[in-house]
């Protein structure tokens, strides 16, 4: 098969859907033709084709449009539906109903190719009116119709599908959970991994990995992280890890330093992709406080590296992390600093490692994954 990728980024971006893109076409470009269209890494470069991993990726020029309140910005990808006829795939493959319109879709048909979208980013609720209801406005005018103009729809959690997907394409939409490497995260060795990254080898240390936005809810677990140390729950040292990208790193940096945790907390970017499963093992706890979140990739990894998971119950997490996880109340504080206290007293161990990651193993093997999608995009192929 000629398969193409439609998505905003692609490797070495390194957001949640970024990895999951990855992850699965690196496997699928053993056997098939992959082609990802994708924007400029940065504004205002050229046009160019890199090969990543056997995987044909073209970057196109991109204007980048910031608009305030939008978690990322919105990308005009110039000469994407030229693009498109180019390179003339069976299959194309969108990833995010946001980017992609009615242009994009009449180009796929003109080459007599078939269009499949994977529901990466659900419904948002829960975040704030303005998401909530743009969200909405979005998927009533648009998103809805692109996903029905799609052969083939999959959702990356029963949770994503049943409230994004409209109720009429429900019967045809597949849910193929994500998957995480276990080669690649995997219990390394709590004082290997601080040697390696520099941190201290005895400070209690909590991570979050994310875009700093809203919807991941780091607000709350700054504020939990604070209440937590003031009532000795956690050591004075203890720190916060939290590392990603986004429009709220200034805020968040902002109240750490008004709260007098300067010292406490540290906020990541452009940290390299081989440090960060030493990141996860160089962890006491992860902490997962996401608003709403359609699967939870992050969690997966942190469950894979052996380290105890505080997550919110919230979207698809249950249904990727199960049993395997301490769930809080999405916007509770204390909540995770309750949460935090039961780990204390339990030792910060997670004491079935072996069982969570046969558990992996079993349900979140990329090799699997892939044979998934690989059958669907035959089946679609055949009508």
């Amino acid at each position: 098969m000629d398969i193409c990728v439609l998505n905003p980024f692609f490797y070495p971006y390194n957001g949640g859907t970024e990895r999951v893109l990855y992850s699965l076409y690196t496997k699928l470009a053993k056997k098939h033709n992959i082609t990802v269209i994708s924007a400029s890494l940065k504004r205002n470069q050229k046009r160019r084709v890199d090969n990543v991993n056997g995987i044909k990726v073209v970057r196109l020029s991109t204007r980048y449009l910031d608009i305030q309140g939008l978690p990322m910005p919105f990308l005009k990808m110039n000469g994407i539906t030229d693009e498109i006829k180019r390179v003339g795939a069976d299959i194309y493959h969108i990833n995010n109903r946001y980017q992609y319109f009615l242009g994009e879709v009449k180009a796929v048909r003109s080459i007599n190719a078939k269009l499949a979208i994977t529901i990466h980013n659900s419904l948002p609720k829960n975040i704030d009116k303005f998401t909530d209801s743009g969200g909405l406005i979005f998927d009533k005018t648009w998103g809805s119709r692109l996903i029905g103009m799609s052969d083939l729809i999959t959702a990356v959690s029963k949770d994503a599908a049943r409230t994004t997907v409209p109720k009429k394409h429900l019967h045809r939409t597949k849910v193929i959970l994500n998957g995480v490497d276990y080669n690649e995260f995997k219990p390394r060795g709590k004082k290997l991994a601080r040697d390696r990254l520099g941190l201290d080898r005895d400070a209690r240390i909590i991570l979050n990995t994310a875009r700093f936005v809203q919807q991941k809810g780091q607000t709350y677990l700054l504020e939990a992280f604070g209440d937590a140390v003031s009532r000795k729950i956690i050591d004075d040292d203890s720190e916060l890890v939290m590392i990603g990208k986004g429009p709220l790193k200034g805020l968040l940096q902002s109240e750490a330093d008004r709260r007098g945790l300067h010292a406490n907390v540290s906020l990541l970017s452009d940290i390299e992709e081989k440090d960060l499963p030493y990141y996860y093992n160089a962890a006491d706890a992860f902490v997962f406080p996401s608003l709403y979140e359609p699967a939870g990739l992050a969690g997966l990894e942190a469950l894979a590296s052996g380290v105890p998971v505080i997550a919110s119950r919230v979207g698809g997490i249950p249904e990727m992390l199960k049993k395997h996880a301490i769930y809080i109340k999405p916007k509770s504080k204390n909540g995770i600093v309750l949460a935090l206290k039961r780990l204390s007293s339990e030792g910060w161990t997670m004491h079935d490692t072996k069982q969570v990651r046969n558990f992996i193993r079993r349900e979140h093997d990329w090799g699997k994954i892939a044979k998934d999608y690989e059958m669907s995009f035959q089946k679609i192929l055949k009508y």
